[in-house]
């Protein structure tokens, strides 16, 4: 197909299609009253014009040198007739800011406009799955068929601001147009990416490929989710003038970083290291406690240092071992509180208790016989069990990437194949909030957890 047909002949075509010249137009035109009518006709004139100037544009193999008219033009046909039903605006202004760019890059320049391409070099691949980007652009330098083009026309001003900006490669675009405007086969809204028809077959292949090219750039593939509530607190959680919260002053520059931290797997990195800081320091405080001022000895610098080298999950269990009994309100036990919201998930969050299992199972929660905890089988007594393993499990699954184990990232967070968005969910509405509510109960009121009694420790009697 010579590259003056390319540029033309689909959006010629397009354009008649929302003019009386197109086979919708008369039904259309019929059903609306007469002052609705006379706007029709006087906009599709005006389409028409401009359709005859590009037409003559093509038979004198020139770029089109302004769009401004008809741009307008469709402008007002999409705001008062956007109901049209052959109105593919999406590629008609597609098409439009290809033509713009490709003249801009060699309107000026003594290129052969009746030269032909094999419009069969390239296909369009529908993004198999989902990434955050609309707008992509590979030029394969030393073999042009390894180029690759990601693009989504849906968000007008994204693509035509894109397509100005490419900086080589711009005869790729040439190829992309084959494929936009198409007489009788509509593109879908979504995003596509244009690739060489070889590699049709091999969608997984494309998307990886795409994706390393993204990445390498230094931008993103995920998308991200945003958890942007305040730190859900008990009304307990009372800060009194004169308390020695300065002994907090790591945990409260850690919760800053938190509050500052929008994207929700961040966050609760961020929360689980206050968690991580209290479970080294309870410890602590109960020898401290002990001591109550009195000579701190090289035995209690021992037994110290035997409380803390234990396995971060047996840390973290003891820690709730404290905080489960703790008061969450007057005569209503921490444990109660976490109970009570993990079995609200469902009905309110969750249709049923399936994907949690799945869940569960996947990130390998299991009871003191090995056996999988399920949704079902979570109860307030055997919760010491149950909770710090989730807790940390949800923390493992952040920070690894064994083959061996599940990695959450923000896909399958959100839109795992057959989980769904179960984790997130979990996450979102129960982790999060419980949480923010344990960690502030713990520093607001002093207790005997997380509070040393005495700022120094006494090393030997100086008097």
């Amino acid at each position: 197909m010579r590259k003056i047909d390319i540029m033309y002949t689909n959006l010629i075509e397009l354009i008649s299609q929302i003019t009386y010249e197109g086979p919708d137009f008369a039904a259309y035109h019929d059903s609306k009253i007469e002052v609705v009518q006379n706007q029709l006709m006087d906009i599709a004139d005006l389409i028409l014009i401009e359709k005859r100037e590009i037409n003559k544009a093509k038979m004198r193999l020139e770029f089109y040198p302004d769009f401004t008219s008809l741009l307008s033009h469709l402008d007002d046909f999409k705001n008062s007739f956007d109901d049209f039903p052959s109105f593919r605006k999406n590629e008609i202004y597609g098409i439009i800011t290809i033509i713009q760019k490709l003249t801009v890059e060699f309107g000026g320049t003594a290129i052969n406009l009746e030269e032909n391409i094999d419009e069969n070099d390239f296909n369009l691949l529908p993004l198999p799955h989902d990434i955050n980007k609309d707008n992509f652009f590979v030029f394969d330098i030393s073999n042009y068929r390894h180029s690759l083009f990601l693009f989504n026309l849906s968000k007008k001003q994204d693509f035509k601001n894109y397509v100005e900006n490419i900086s080589s490669g711009s005869q790729i675009l040439f190829y992309l147009l084959t494929k936009i405007g198409v007489v009788g086969n509509p593109l879908p809204r979504g995003k596509f990416i244009l690739v060489d028809s070889n590699f049709i077959v091999s969608p997984k292949v494309v998307w990886a490929t795409l994706c390393l090219h993204i990445v390498k750039a230094g931008e993103t593939i995920h998308k991200t989710y945003e958890y942007t509530l305040a730190p859900q607190h008990s009304t307990t959680s009372v800060i009194t003038l004169g308390n020695t919260y300065q002994q907090f002053e790591d945990s409260l520059d850690i919760i800053s970083e938190y509050n500052f931290q929008k994207d929700i797997l961040d966050k609760y990195l961020r929360i689980y290291h206050v968690l991580e800081n209290f479970m080294y320091k309870s410890p602590l405080v109960s020898l401290e406690r002990q001591a109550n001022g009195e000579v701190f000895s090289i035995r209690d610098f021992k037994r110290m240092y035997d409380k803390i080298k234990d396995s971060e999950i047996n840390m973290l269990k003891k820690l709730f071992e404290d905080i489960l009994i703790m008061d969450y309100s007057p005569g209503v036990p921490f444990s109660n509180k976490i109970f009570a919201d993990w079995s609200n998930l469902v009905p309110t969050y969750l249709a049923n208790d399936t994907n949690v299992n799945l869940l569960l199972q996947k990130l390998s929660i299991t009871n003191a016989r090995g056996n999988n905890f399920t949704y079902a089988s979570v109860t307030n007594p055997n919760l010491i069990h149950f909770f710090p393993k989730l807790i940390y499990s949800y923390r493992n699954s952040m920070v690894h990437n064994r083959e061996t184990e599940f990695h959450l990232t923000h896909l399958n967070l959100m839109s795992h194949p057959v989980m769904a968005d179960t984790a997130k969910i979990i996450l979102e509405k129960f982790l999060i909030p419980t949480l923010e509510e344990i960690v502030f109960h713990l520093i607001c009121r002093p207790n005997n957890v997380v509070w040393y009694d005495q700022s120094t420790l006494n090393l030997w009697e100086e008097n």
